[in-house]
């Protein structure tokens, strides 16, 4: 989602979604990233993210990502951003997050993540009453609300590497006139239906969309 001039003075340069999604791709096979240890992988690991979010307080937008499953993976555990683990004050609100099937259309799980959830690095994470097992041939997106908490954007690789089981296909977010450009308020779990990258539905990406970052989940490999 790119925002422009509401982007704050003095915020250091970031990548545009295209040069991270190169960027990511690129880090992929090297990438065995698992700060849950035996307990799960993360997808994108952003603990070395540092105070690189900023604060958008005009109202509440879906943000995530898509991306398709490159194993058989379980998703156990949901997670958000909370800027208050990287040096920032302010009061974390609790974040619906969901992963929906875009080959189906459908909401396959949904939890609401606490600020007294436990935290991997900056994203703090809420268990799943049942683990979502991912099905190969699909393509699913992550996303959550921002509310007024911050988030990350213009992620670089280096920050933020995507675990060499997944495959990063682009942003996400929701607008009613499908541009990730112009989001739409809301202050419910909507599926996602513009994105900022990857081009999945035909749609012509825009070269200076950076990518919003805020869910996040946690995996196992299927046995």
């Amino acid at each position: 989602m790119s925002r422009g001039a509401e982007k704050p003075a003095g915020r250091p340069v970031v990548l545009t979604s295209l040069a991270w999604l190169a960027l990511a791709a690129a880090a992929l096979p090297g990438c065995n990233c698992d700060p849950q240890g035996a307990a799960g992988t993360v997808a994108i690991d952003i603990t070395g993210l540092g105070a690189s979010g900023f604060n958008y307080t005009q109202g509440s937008y879906v943000v995530g990502f898509v991306f398709r499953p490159r194993a058989a993976i379980r998703l156990t555990e949901l997670g958000y951003y909370d800027p208050n683990l990287t040096g920032k004050t302010e009061t974390f609100g609790a974040h619906p997050v969901g992963v929906y099937d875009l080959t189906t259309s459908t909401l396959a799980v949904s939890a609401t993540v606490q600020p007294s959830d436990p935290a991997t690095g900056p994203i703090r994470y809420r268990a799943l009453g049942t683990p979502l097992a991912l099905d190969l041939a699909h393509t699913y997106a992550v996303v959550g609300l921002t509310g007024t908490n911050s988030y990350a954007v213009g992620l670089t690789a280096a920050e933020a590497p995507v675990n060499a089981n997944l495959q990063y296909v682009s942003g996400a977010g929701y607008s009613t006139t499908a541009n990730n450009n112009q989001p739409t308020q809301t202050t419910t779990l909507i599926q996602p239906n513009a994105f900022d990258v990857g081009n999945i539905f035909g749609q012509v990406p825009d070269a200076g969309v950076l990518a919003d970052f805020g869910p996040d989940f946690i995996f196992q490999l299927a046995q």
